[in-house]
């Protein structure tokens, strides 16, 4: 005989986080020496709630010996990494194997009763009810701070565990999409930038051709140095004054260096302010698909807008140009080091727009552009479309979620008898 049975998971009873798990604290919460290899060590800014796993973003690395001395205890495969100063709150699954330790202000949580499931916890965690708990009750106004003290104040409603396991596994399942899509990415952007080091730096492509001698060294015969703004217009975006005057819970996007800095992808979809139309005549709008690049406070950052924005006088954009749009994106990440290097500024590193308009670079004749951008626009379009796959499962897994949470959508299962 069967029975249909419906249930809600907001009935659910609470139980405290610290009834659940153990913290994991992996190193004595000092500021851990760094070598130039060895052990992976993840920072806070590793640690995104748009991703399934930790991201190995800027990661530095420990020795053996200050793995062995410094580190008592270890994430484990299934444990949550969970950020509890700078950005409280952010939290991620452990992969297997685990090939990396954590830095100072973070912990992992490890179940210590079979009462809950790890990715339904995972996703409670990041739900908008315990994200706001978590925000409202940090403490510190320059590096906020959520304390251990006040993680035994979290509750976590517990349903019955083939609940949990229904609601992780759709988490997970829409997670490890994006995650796989991300990776996919990763890869395409990886074989992009070695196409256009082995065509434009290297010169590999053209090794069985003549080459002669030009300011930037030997190049092949036939190509042409010039100057960046020889070949391309560059413009500063501009800002009305005092910008909070012009923010808005709506209108036209406003593209921040935060927001490049938080996304993965060459393309730039999630911008969380906006501006006031009367704002408009003291900025620049740009539609979909531009270039832009960052010339402030974090310089170097090249994207390409994925929706209509407004952009600030920290970023250049380039409103005319006989160079694609792809090409200067490859160009603009290989020499981010040069033009941090241009950077000045105590706090801020700023760059200055001349020195981008002055950098020096070797071109070759039209047909060879128009090849390499056949090879490279069909890449970036499947970066652009698995981005936008990506987005569309994060909106609906973010958008179940609090529905299902919250009682107003509810869970079907069978039991059988």
């Amino acid at each position: 005989m069967e029975e249909w049975k419906e249930y809600n998971v907001s009935d659910a009873p609470l139980v405290a986080l610290t009834d659940l798990v153990e913290f994991i604290v992996d190193n004595r919460g000092k500021t851990v020496p760094t070598a130039a290899k060895g052990i992976k060590l993840i920072a806070t800014n590793c640690i995104k709630n748009e991703y399934l796993y930790p991201l190995y973003e800027k990661v530095r690395y420990v020795s053996e010996d200050i793995y062995n001395s410094w580190f008592r205890s270890h994430p484990k495969p299934g444990d949550i990494v969970f950020v509890n100063k700078g950005t409280p709150g952010k939290c991620a699954l452990v992969p297997d194997p685990v090939d990396f330790c954590i830095a100072q202000d973070m912990m992992a949580f490890r179940l210590k009763s079979d009462l809950v499931y790890n990715t339904y916890l995972l996703a409670i965690l990041r739900s908008r009810e315990i994200q706001s708990f978590i925000m409202n009750n940090q403490v510190g106004t320059i590096i906020p701070h959520f304390k251990k003290e006040q993680l035994k104040t979290l509750m976590i409603p517990l349903p019955e565990m083939h609940i949990q396991k229904r609601i992780g596994d759709l988490y997970f399942n829409f997670s490890e999409k994006t995650e796989i899509n991300r990776r996919i990415n990763e890869n395409l952007e990886q074989q992009a930038q070695a196409l256009f080091k082995s065509w434009f730096v290297d010169f590999e492509h053209f090794k069985d051709g003549e080459f002669v001698e030009s300011e930037l060294g030997m190049i092949p015969k036939g190509w042409s140095v010039v100057e960046l703004q020889d070949v391309v217009t560059i413009k500063r975006g501009g800002s009305p004054r005092p910008i909070q005057a012009y923010l808005s819970s709506y209108g036209y996007h406003w593209l921040k260096i935060s927001d490049a800095t938080a996304c993965q992808s060459p393309y730039i979809y999630e911008i969380k302010e906006f501006i006031k139309e009367s704002g408009l005549s003291k900025t620049v709008k740009l539609d979909a698909g531009s270039l832009v690049l960052s010339n402030s406070a974090t310089p170097g950052i090249p994207k390409i807008l994925g929706i209509d924005s407004c952009i600030h006088d920290g970023w250049l954009y380039f409103p005319q140009s006989h160079l694609s749009k792809y090409y200067l994106y490859l160009l603009f990440k290989e020499k981010r080091d040069f033009l941090l290097s241009q950077g000045n500024g105590s706090v801020f590193t700023n760059l200055k727009t001349d020195i981008v308009k002055a950098m020096k670079i070797a071109i070759p004749n039209d047909q060879i552009m128009v090849k390499f951008n056949s090879i490279i626009e069909s890449l970036f379009n499947q970066i652009e479309n698995k981005t936008k796959e990506s987005r569309r499962l994060a909106e609906l897994r973010d958008a179940l979620l609090p529905k299902l949470m919250s009682g107003d959508l509810n869970i079907n299962y069978k039991i059988e008898s």
